[in-house]
């Protein structure tokens, strides 16, 4: 019994240090937020704030109360299509709660791969799913998300190009060419999906081929999701009417792509000058 308990110590001590370093990234993750966006407010008071939200027509906050339900619902779309890629589909309620809690983290702290994933491990595997499957839902719905960035932003930023100001100290003047490349890679895709029937091997894991009606679904979902997600910021605008929405959502797309690459946690601080700039 002595030489049993002996081996066993120095296999469950690692795993102890892995589960106990979790909480404490995700901890500084949310300092970090927060500092953020103390940085970011420290000019504007409490009560500033509540009589700007005072301001705003009670019709503007239900427009954007709904888009906003709206654009999690769609989010949604991206774990149910994950959950199918796999081939272990749940119940939506489940798949649903799962994408919530996972793209509340993410979008908020940053780092998506680490925060809103580590949500799905712990739920999915909770219900069952193994954990190469969770690996590939996780991967999943990240290239969802960068797919629907593509392909709504490939369409805004050629459709209605903007000119960049100097202060970003981007390599080209316009969106046009940022907006090729996304639609280069939509397009390469696209071709995958036609022409490729090999899967596709990283590490561990395989990634079937998926056929091109399921990449439609993976295009549309991704590109309405921002859509609704721009369109939200859009109707809380001071002077909305006077903007385009179609210019608006060309500057949402750019400042989005610059928080990313950022990766500060939800762009704090980015996104915001970048709009600011832009406008």
């Amino acid at each position: 019994m002595e030489d049993t308990t002996a081996t066993e110590r120095p296999k469950t001590q690692p795993a102890r240090w892995r589960q106990g370093i979790a909480p404490l990234f995700a901890l500084a993750l949310c300092l970090l937020a927060i500092y953020a966006l103390h940085r970011e407010l420290r000019a504007y008071h409490l009560r500033d704030i509540r009589q700007a939200l005072q301001a705003l027509p009670s019709t503007t906050l239900w427009l954007a109360g709904l888009l906003t339900t709206l654009s999690y619902a769609v989010m949604t779309g991206y774990d149910v299509l994950a959950l199918r890629y796999v081939g272990h589909p749940l119940a939506y309620r489940k798949t649903a709660l799962a994408s919530f809690m996972s793209y509340a983290f993410s979008n908020n702290l940053g780092f998506g791969m680490i925060t809103g994933g580590s949500a799905r491990y712990r739920l999915y595997g909770a219900w069952g799913v193994l954990a190469l499957d969770i690996a590939r839902i996780i991967l999943f719905c990240s290239f969802t998300f960068i797919l629907g960035l593509c392909t709504f932003g490939s369409l805004t930023l050629l459709i209605f190009p903007l000119e960049i100001p100097v202060g970003l100290h981007l390599p080209f003047a316009t969106t046009r060419p940022l907006g090729a490349i996304f639609g280069g890679a939509v397009l390469a895709y696209a071709g995958t999906c036609l022409f490729r029937r090999k899967p596709i091997r990283a590490w561990a894991l395989e990634f079937p081929i998926p056929s091109w009606r399921f990449a439609s679904v993976q295009l549309l979902i991704g590109a309405f999701d921002w859509a609704l997600a721009g369109s939200t910021l859009y109707v809380l605008l001071p002077h909305g009417r006077e903007l385009a929405l179609s210019h608006f959502l060309t500057i949402f797309i750019l400042a989005q792509v610059t928080g990313i690459i950022s990766q500060v946690p939800g762009g704090i601080g980015v996104f915001e000058t970048v709009v600011v700039l832009l406008l």
